[in-house]
């Protein structure tokens, strides 16, 4: 019999947080999970520790890459390998609460949603609340809400229970390659879903680490925004919706860039380079907004971003 919910865990170099994410799963009130743990070539103790706990819950299937590929590849691995009718993903380096799937999938059952969206938790790495976010709890028709894909919910495929129908249907996949891959996916998600449920629970507890992406910005990071940006751009232009969704597309490139804006702010970054990082984001911002147009977006050329960005940013900053 297939399990209702295939939850897939990526892991890289997670040897401090993977016993904790591991059983913040096996210990959940509802059990009708698979529990796919990808191991994308980690070079610490996580391997063993995963294979330990594997002998221990007959639900765990554990897969190793043999090269680095990156979290986007591994979730499109882990979405293609699920064999239950919903997926959701848990980071090795996050936890959720106990009532999680015993929750959130019976309100997918109740309503037949084809997602399920939920509050989080942003954690320090001693488990001490940064700060709590959620939404008020509300049904959504998506195809009455096309023009708002882009501010319906906050993108992060974590905090979602999904059908994988969605993905499998509709050619959706994590761009590879690249960083922010969540905001380049879930619009896709969003436009080609039918029904999705909100709720105010928290469910999710999301860890921010010492060295996390904020606290070691680089080049490549605005880079590989600027190109989610025109990613989104030409999936935009696919559909032939992209009048329509400029205004939440915008409101969307705003919120973000005054998202890293603050996280930059708050970085341990040298003034100097903060200075210069906002800078380039707010040329970000001004390069990606849309405006009233026929012509269709010209192809994203990562090396051509590259390029530009490198007239702003010292050479020694690791691209």
């Amino acid at each position: 019999m297939k399990p209702y919910i295939s939850v897939i865990v990526p892991i890289y170099n997670a040897e401090a947080y993977i016993e904790r994410c591991l059983n913040s799963i096996t210990t959940q009130t509802f059990t009708d999970i698979e529990i796919l743990c990808i191991d994308d070539h980690s070079s610490d103790n996580s391997v063993s520790i995963v294979e330990s706990m594997k002998k221990t819950d007959n639900r765990i299937k554990f897969i190793k890459n043999d090269k680095n590929s990156g979290l986007s590849a591994v979730r499109n691995m882990g979405i293609k390998l699920a064999s239950a009718p919903y997926v959701m993903s848990v980071d090795s380096d996050d936890f959720i609460d106990q009532s999680t799937f015993a929750n959130i999938s019976q309100i997918a059952s109740a309503g037949n949603f084809d997602i399920v969206a939920f509050g989080w938790r942003e954690i320090d790495c001693a488990g001490n609340i940064i700060e709590e976010i959620k939404y008020d709890s509300r049904d959504i028709l998506l195809a009455a809400e096309r023009k708002n894909i882009f501010s319906i919910t906050n993108p992060s495929f974590c905090m979602k229970l999904c059908k994988k129908s969605i993905f499998i249907e509709n050619a959706i996949s994590f761009p590879e390659g690249t960083l922010f891959e969540d905001m380049v996916t879930t619009p896709r998600m969003l436009l080609k879903a039918k029904t999705m449920r909100i709720v105010s629970d928290i469910y999710y507890n999301y860890t921010i680490r010492p060295g996390s992406i904020m606290n070691s910005i680089t080049a490549t990071h605005l880079m590989d925004y600027l190109y989610c940006f025109d990613l989104l751009k030409r999936f935009l232009s696919d559909e032939n919706i992209l009048n329509e969704c400029a205004d939440s597309y915008n409101g969307y490139i705003e919120g973000n860039i005054e998202y890293y804006t603050a996280k930059i702010c708050s970085s341990v970054l040298p003034q100097t380079e903060k200075e210069k990082y906002i800078n380039v984001l707010s040329l970000i911002r001004d390069a990606s907004v849309l405006r009233e147009t026929s012509e269709s977006p010209v192809e994203p050329d990562k090396n051509a971003v590259k390029r530009f960005l490198a007239r702003f940013i010292r050479r020694d900053s690791s691209c």
